[in-house]
């Protein structure tokens, strides 16, 4: 029993720390799409290759939340992000598919 204490308090703080980083993430959209022009290339491809890590962070979550393994201020830190993704996936979008046109 000593075991899954500690290794349930060291999930938990996971989870936080990803729900942290997609709140981050997600919150900068607008500011990376306004200085997106002012980039070399390098620093977007780079951008966009990274983003793979939030996506697959969203995935682990949710995850999580389907497995019953979120707390309530969890679960609505996830929804926070939710609400961010969808608003800002169409810039993200427009902002990739130039990318790809340019590569």
């Amino acid at each position: 029993m000593a075991h899954v204490l500690p290794q349930a308090a060291e999930e938990n703080a996971q989870i936080d720390a990803d729900l942290d980083r997609l709140l981050t993430v997600w919150s900068r959209v607008p500011e990376v799409a306004r200085i997106w022009s002012g980039w070399d290339p390098e620093d977007r491809v780079t951008y966009f290759v990274e983003w793979s890590i939030p996506d697959d962070l969203l995935a682990r979550v949710e995850d999580l939340a389907r497995r019953g393994q979120l707390s309530p201020e969890q679960h609505e830190r996830l929804r926070t992000a939710h609400d961010l993704a969808d608003r800002h996936r169409p810039t993200l979008d427009r902002l990739f598919s130039r990318e790809r046109r340019l590569s």
